[in-house]
């Protein structure tokens, strides 16, 4: 079966939000397992037939239904979550605007709470920043990512959060120790694209290349970048990462290699490199491409025991390896990652289970179900503006 009969055999069975069964990793507000990232898949084949729409119209609809007012809201759970897939959903002018212009308020007051908490740690100069504070997934660099694309009422907000994530590329003393301003209370320098320093470098970097730019902003491009690189373990295949680095082996033994992670979009080469991409097409530093394709080529070379590749997902599995190779293949027209992302799209539509309730997972969502697969596998990606709002910018690749 092709892959656009997969997706469509998946879609069927998500048509109806009552007929989804709830698990125990569900939650109806997630994007990433609720929903609003069902809503995504939707949304992206609405323009295919007015059926579609009103199913992505559906799940929207039961995620409101299902939304509680709350203080802990992120990108990924609640009604920012639901925002993301509305704004994801607008094909033509004035589509979700009192929904929009609702959630919008909700999504700004969670990024100012943010901002006014951990500005207190900044004036304090307390080293140790929670991830939630500036991650993609809980964070700042999520919100100010869907922030990205809400036109000039939010800009003087999002310019707030890049200043924050610029201060927070500014060194800082633990116990008489000098560390990165991003260190984690846990003594922590996390270097996944999920929860680590890369969300704040795409974020910055998108900024950057739309125009959006803050005192220090540029430096602190640079700043991340370098530091990033002089981090990079190298073994027979090539350059790696590991996962994070402690506190204690970034003072005394920063040189010493620690070994690599896994080969996935939440933590690993392919994240990392995708921000680095990033940073170099906002930057114009042809250097930091070329890091980032041999990163990515060195990682597609592992043993798959050395990938460990979970499963098919967006988060942690194939779907995300195939994106970020397929999103930086057609961006720098690498005819070695154009061949891997082809051979990994087949991989994926060879998964595919009839069997398997959401067919390529137990699971329907977009983050770690087969939404996020079928995604995947709709076509080839395209390189997006940031005003715009694809379902990539959820994971900061766009």
């Amino acid at each position: 079966m092709s892959a656009p009969a997969w997706v469509h055999r998946l879609a069927e069975r998500l048509r109806d939000p009552a007929s989804i069964v709830p698990n125990a990793e569900w939650h109806p507000t997630s994007l990433g397992d609720g929903y609003p990232g069902i809503g995504l898949l939707f949304a992206s084949l609405a323009g295919e037939s007015p059926e579609w729409a009103r199913a992505a119209h559906a799940h929207l609809s039961a995620a409101l239904s299902a939304a509680r007012p709350s203080n802990s809201e992120c990108l990924f759970v609640g009604i920012p979550a639901v925002a993301f897939a509305a704004r994801a959903s607008v094909r033509r002018p004035g589509e979700y605007a009192k929904l929009l212009k609702a959630a919008d308020q909700r999504v700004a007051a969670q990024a100012e709470r943010i901002l006014a908490a951990d500005g207190l740690r900044l004036r304090a100069g307390t080293a140790g920043v929670p991830m939630a504070v500036y991650d993609v997934v809980s964070g700042l660099s999520g919100l100010g990512r869907y922030l990205l694309a809400c036109g000039p009422e939010h800009e003087a907000l999002t310019e707030r959060i890049l200043m924050h994530l610029v201060a927070l590329t500014r060194p800082v003393d633990h116990h008489g120790q000098r560390a990165p301003g991003w260190l984690t209370p846990d003594g922590q320098l996390n270097l996944g694209l999920a929860h680590g320093i890369p969300g704040p470098l795409a974020l910055l970097a998108l900024a950057f290349e739309m125009g959006i730019r803050t005192p220090g902003h540029e430096q602190a491009i640079r700043t991340i970048v370098e530091w990033i690189l002089a981090r990079q373990g190298h073994d027979d295949d090539g350059p790696y990462w590991p996962a994070a680095i402690p506190l204690e082996h970034e003072v005394h033994s920063p040189s010493a290699p620690l070994p690599p992670t896994r080969t996935a979009w939440c933590y690993g080469a392919p994240g990392i490199a995708r921000a680095l991409h990033l940073a170099s097409r906002a930057l114009g530093e042809s250097s930091w491409c070329d890091a980032a394709c041999s990163a990515l080529e060195s990682a597609l070379r592992r043993p798959p025991e050395q990938q460990r590749l979970d499963d098919t997902s967006l988060c942690h599995g194939g779907a995300g390896l195939a994106r970020i190779v397929g999103i930086i293949a057609q961006e720098t027209g690498s005819s070695a990652l154009s061949r891997a992302y082809m051979h990994l799209v087949s991989n994926l539509i060879e998964q595919a289970n009839d069997e398997s309730p959401f067919i390529w997972s137990h699971r329907p969502g977009f983050l770690e179900g087969g939404v996020g697969v079928a995604l995947t596998l709709l076509g080839p990606p395209e390189r997006a503006p940031a005003r715009n709002l694809p379902w990539e910018a959820a994971l900061l690749l766009q």
